[in-house]
């Protein structure tokens, strides 16, 4: 697959997402982890400390509220799509 090929798909998945590109609370502390073991390695800090619980639960809401919001987008680009049309 050639860079331009790449490129394009790039280009259409997030035309499909409307540039709205989300992450899942347990992904996102996921990878915090992951930094934060790093950056030790490296004696380099994060700008941010960890999230408490109840900051957690806030974003795993608002990260469900998108991604209900972003499936449904996509159900509606897709239907539009069958038919013929765009939505």
């Amino acid at each position: 697959m050639s860079l331009k090929e790449i490129t394009a798909l790039e280009k259409v998945f997030l035309q499909l997402v409307d540039f709205d590109l989300v992450i899942k609370g347990s992904e996102y502390a996921k990878y915090y982890f992951i930094l934060k073991a790093f950056a030790g390695t490296f004696t380099s800090t994060l700008p941010m400390g960890p999230l408490d619980v109840g900051q957690m639960s806030h974003l795993q809401k608002n990260t469900e509220k998108a991604e209900s919001e972003l499936k449904e987008k996509y159900m509606l680009k897709l239907k539009g799509a069958q038919l013929g049309h765009s939505v």
